[in-house]
């Protein structure tokens, strides 16, 4: 099985597109998709917390302030 690891900061529109996209493109059970939101706003994180409840993220890590990417490639 594959981590694949997703870096998220606001964008919720795009960031759904890519999730939905995995989801629909990748054979079901060869990975596990793990979010890690980096301190975006309360409208993406409701939006990541009902991919995460309806499966299609395995696991969502969220961060209260954004750090950089290289901080949270780091996580």
């Amino acid at each position: 099985m594959t981590d694949l690891h997703l870096v998220s900061w606001n964008r919720p529109k795009m960031t759904e597109l890519v999730i939905r996209t995995i989801k629909r493109n990748t054979k079901p059970g060869s990975y596990r998709l793990v979010v890690l939101d980096n301190g975006s706003d309360y409208s993406t994180q409701i939006m990541l917390q009902g991919l995460h409840e309806n499966g299609y993220i395995d696991e969502l890590m969220v961060m209260d302030h954004n750090a950089g990417l290289e901080s949270a490639r780091q996580v």
